[in-house]
């Protein structure tokens, strides 16, 4: 597993799944957040996110910028 980071969710869209997380240091950039990336209890269950939601995440970067992957709300 690798490093984990923490942040607040920015704008999330729960009709389309994903949306974005506050950069985690001054400057930085948002990152994307997706629903398939977001750890649950159950399979078939769908975690609802809200601006100012508080998240812990592993970083990736991709062509589009960094993705949050192994979400998990704190």
């Amino acid at each position: 597993m690798g490093q984990r980071y923490r942040s607040t969710v920015k704008w999330f869209s729960n009709l389309k799944g994903y949306g974005f997380l506050n950069p985690i240091s001054d400057g930085g950039r948002d990152i994307i957040i997706h629903q398939r990336e977001v750890r649950r209890d159950r399979p078939d269950e769908y975690v609802q996110f809200h601006e100012g939601d508080r998240v812990e995440f592993t970083l990736t970067e991709t062509d589009k910028g960094l993705r949050a992957l192994e979400v998990q709300r704190v």
